[in-house]
């Protein structure tokens, strides 16, 4: 459901912002067996979604490597 905290950026279960100048939609989690982060540039037309079967994968330096090398 929707964010009952106007202004923090979350609603509907993704944080929105800007990243870079530019539009930033993302999501992460983690629990038993694995981890996940989407991040999605919709005016740059560029999404990079990382999955790990493991859930003490360290997949934030991979997706933010695969960002920096985009830009």
């Amino acid at each position: 459901s929707q964010s009952d905290f106007k202004g923090s950026g979350y609603g509907y279960g993704w944080y929105v912002g800007k990243l870079r100048d530019a539009e930033h939609v993302w999501h992460y989690g983690s629990t038993c067996g694995f981890s996940t982060r989407i991040e999605r540039f919709p005016g740059k037309k560029l999404s990079v979604i990382v999955l790990a079967n493991r859930r003490d994968t360290p997949i934030s330096p991979i997706v933010e490597k695969i960002i920096e090398l985009f830009w």
